[in-house]
């Protein structure tokens, strides 16, 4: 993976030919997994930067909005 926080060896497979594209995509999940929703967008706009077909990048965008929003409806007041 690179230059890149060793984050273990969870692998997700998605379609896509770009190989880096699927390593910045599992970085994203890992990061959404951990709550640090900011890394895991910008680790997602970087699969979309290297593969604008990939669906998954757009995905992980968008998993991040539900997750935030689940995040800030749970917390108390």
């Amino acid at each position: 993976m690179g230059d890149y926080f060793n984050l273990g060896n969870y692998q997700r497979p998605i379609t896509t030919s770009v190989e880096a594209a699927k390593s910045w995509f599992v970085r994203g999940l890992i990061w959404c997994y951990g709550f640090n929703q900011e890394e895991a967008v910008r680790c997602f706009k970087k699969v979309i930067e290297l593969d604008p077909e990939c669906a998954m990048g757009y995905w992980g965008i968008a998993e991040i909005e539900v997750v935030a929003h689940i995040i800030i409806l749970i917390k108390p007041c």
